[in-house]
């Protein structure tokens, strides 16, 4: 039962379960503070630029995750960054009110790098950085494809697990952005359950409407992945009130919907295995349902962004 911010944001703090290993066959690339640590996994490929992908986390904080999507993403053909936002060196220990600006410096990296085509950048993000990934996406016009892997419509209010202050979980300019805020649910069993709460309590739908993603100003395809068993949050929800959002605006892009009934919270990255029980019991679903989630949007990404940037990975 969750009954007050300490247990959620112990629970939150828990939603980086999944830790598929680094592989060891590309090169990378470190930079540190004060600039967000990023790492470059470029592909074993000739002199030709090649679409360049952004990786963002989730809550976890750091840059384990997303390297290890970055370094499966090169070694398929695309040139990839991971980045840190928050809980790295130089960084906010917290996630609340993270510059937007902030995310900007890897799509900067990206197209600074001559290995990179700078007409084909997408940005990749999970859970928190589903979220993050498409605010990014909406405010800044190079990013020309994204994929939101368990996403978020609105800007929810910020974790921080020492004080418990309520703010947003972004900025830009220097001004917080719009948030829905946690509502108190002393019967919630499931972070889901807090989530859904909070979208339905007396006034939400206000809050909702102005703390909404302005995805449909995104200038390329949408992919989102969600499951209806997703106990960290609604993902299959929200991400359909994205789809009906963009539809609404006659988005002019494709927007592709894929659900996995009990892939629960963790349905995209690297496969892992030994992380399959741990994912399922934090995140929903059952251990089958997430290894076919695995399985399966590892490649329709794939086949997703190959088809968004007309590639052919050699």
């Amino acid at each position: 039962m969750i009954g007050g911010w300490k247990t959620l944001c112990g629970l939150l703090a828990l939603a980086g379960a999944a830790s598929p290993c680094l592989s060891g066959n590309v090169s990378a690339r470190q930079s540190g503070a004060p600039d967000p640590p990023t790492t470059m996994f470029y592909p074993r490929l000739g002199s030709d630029r090649v679409p360049g992908i952004l990786v963002l986390g989730g809550a976890e904080g750091g840059d384990k995750w997303a390297k290890a999507v970055a370094a499966q993403l090169s070694e398929h053909g695309y040139a990839a960054l991971a980045e840190a936002y928050f809980k790295a060196p130089g960084l906010d220990d917290q996630l609340q009110q993270i510059p937007v600006e902030r995310l900007m410096r890897g799509i900067d990296q990206l197209a600074a790098d001559r290995r990179v085509d700078r007409r084909r950048i997408a940005v990749l993000g999970f859970s928190k950085g589903a979220e993050a990934a498409l605010l990014l996406a909406s405010f800044d016009p190079r990013i020309k494809a994204v994929v939101a892997g368990s996403p978020s419509d609105v800007v929810w209010q910020g974790i921080d697990q020492q004080q418990g202050t309520v703010r947003s979980s972004w900025m830009s300019g220097g001004h917080p952005l719009p948030f829905v805020s946690f509502t108190n649910c002393t019967d919630c069993r499931s972070l889901a359950a807090l989530y859904l709460k909070s979208r339905e309590v007396p006034g939400a739908s206000a809050a909702l409407k102005t703390a909404a993603i302005p995805v449909e100003h995104i200038r390329g395809p949408i992919l989102l992945l969600a499951s209806p068993n997703d106990a960290v949050w609604p993902s299959q929800a929200m991400a359909e009130a994205l789809k009906s959002r963009l539809e609404q605006h006659r988005f002019s892009h494709a927007v592709v919907l894929l659900s996995y009934p009990n892939g629960g919270h963790f349905t995209l990255g690297p496969l892992a295995e030994q992380d399959a029980k741990s994912d399922a019991d934090f995140g929903g679903g059952d251990v089958e349902g997430v290894l076919a989630a695995r399985r399966a949007s590892w490649p329709q990404m794939l086949s997703f962004l190959d088809k968004a940037f007309h590639y052919h990975p050699r």
